[in-house]
């Protein structure tokens, strides 16, 4: 008489088959895809009405056939040698309920935390979210054309779309930074810093002078943070030492930034002395006559000697870019600056023929502070009178 057939269905799950026959004895049931058995007439249920038998068989697809478009499905009754037939078009779609999806790439210290969400139309969104910002750390999601945000699975593919989700990158803030500078005393006569120094350049005095928050001497009046009171002087990790072998002073420093800093750009112009400056450490504690005399010393054969000043080199990022972000331009640079007088500040005449030689040093302080790699050149530096 009839059969009634639900005609769509996903991998995995039933589909119910109810054939109705008019016959005054029972007849069989069975139900075929393709003309192939698939529920035999003893697996199929009957139930009896006015003068009607009605089977009702159940069906579980394996796997899906849309992209065939679909399959043959049969309900064949028999009664008394005759055969009686309803075919409908079995859809068997993908079930995306269970599929799930993977991030492109995991970077350490960056979670990737995949949802999901289900619709009725039988597809799966999966979305990738990263964690929240802190003060010191900034996340940020990356994706392409092959990773997105989101990423669909549709009953009509099984899969998802696209294949990957993207992944979270994390930027560290930067809490503080170091640098400095070299200064080479040739024939200076007399040692900085050192354990035999005497006077305002003693070891002791020499740091008392760094670290004092004045508007002369020191690093307070040349270092940018600390001038508009964004950073702090670490006083532990700030100080000078004396190389005699070369006759180098070095005197170092490290801000320490109220709020972390994430972009390069921004930390360079904060924590580096602006070319041409130097730090002035001479002149500044004098409680003497002795004192003064060898400030003054200092000065003249400052003046004499083939003193030169060297500038560390910006610091670069070497951190991940974020997605779609320009790389912000850096360079590595050094400066050479001298002294006028007491305390005006010139850029250096370097005289030399030719090409200059360039090499590189890395000096490392007593105190076990390594200043970045600094380039020179030979030379000398050019006073005039104030």
């Amino acid at each position: 008489r009839e059969a009634v057939v639900s005609t769509q269905s996903t991998g995995g799950t039933a589909v119910t088959v109810t054939c109705t026959a008019a016959a005054d004895a029972k007849p069989t049931f069975r139900l075929l895809l393709d003309g192939t058995e698939v529920v035999a007439n003893s697996q199929v249920t009957v139930t009896t009405g006015d003068s009607e038998f009605i089977g009702t068989a159940t069906y579980t697809p394996s796997k899906s056939n849309y992209l065939a478009g679909g399959q043959s499905l049969e309900c064949e009754i028999t009664w008394n040698s005759n055969a009686l037939s309803e075919e409908k078009n079995l859809m068997v779609y993908y079930d995306c309920s269970t599929m799930e999806i993977t991030t492109l790439k995991t970077v350490t210290g960056a979670e990737n935390t995949i949802s999901y969400e289900a619709s009725e139309e039988g597809s799966r969104v999966a979305t990738v979210t990263c964690p929240a910002d802190t003060d010191t750390k900034k996340y940020t999601l990356s994706t392409s054309p092959n990773a997105g945000a989101t990423a669909t699975c549709t009953k009509e593919t099984g899969r998802y779309n696209p294949g990957n989700l993207g992944f979270c990158q994390v930027k560290t803030g930067v809490t503080s930074d170091s640098s400095g500078q070299l200064w080479n005393l040739q024939t200076l006569g007399f040692e900085v810093c050192s354990d035999g120094s005497e006077g305002d350049y003693t070891k002791a005095n020499m740091k008392a002078t760094l670290i004092k928050d004045d508007d002369t001497c020191g690093f307070y009046p040349k270092v940018p943070c600390l001038k508009d009171s964004t950073c702090t002087l670490d006083e532990d990790n700030t100080g000078c030492s004396y190389e005699a072998s070369s006759t180098t002073l070095t005197i170092f420093y490290q801000v320490n930034y109220n709020t972390a800093q994430f972009k390069v750009s921004e930390r360079n112009a904060m924590y580096r002395i602006p070319s041409g400056d130097v730090i002035q450490f001479w002149g500044c504690n004098a409680q003497s006559k002795r004192d003064l005399a060898v400030n003054e010393q200092f000065l003249r054969q400052l003046k004499e000697s083939n003193s030169t000043v060297v500038q560390p080199p910006e610091i670069e990022d070497t951190s991940v870019q974020e997605p779609q972000e320009p790389n912000e331009p850096q360079s590595s640079s050094f400066g050479v600056v001298g002294i006028v007088g007491t305390v005006a500040v010139i850029s250096a005449v370097v005289s030399a023929v030719g090409a200059f030689i360039y090499y590189k040093r890395t000096y490392v302080p007593s105190d076990s502070i390594l200043l970045p790699n600094m380039e020179s050149f030979p030379g000398s530096l050019t006073f005039t009178e104030a």
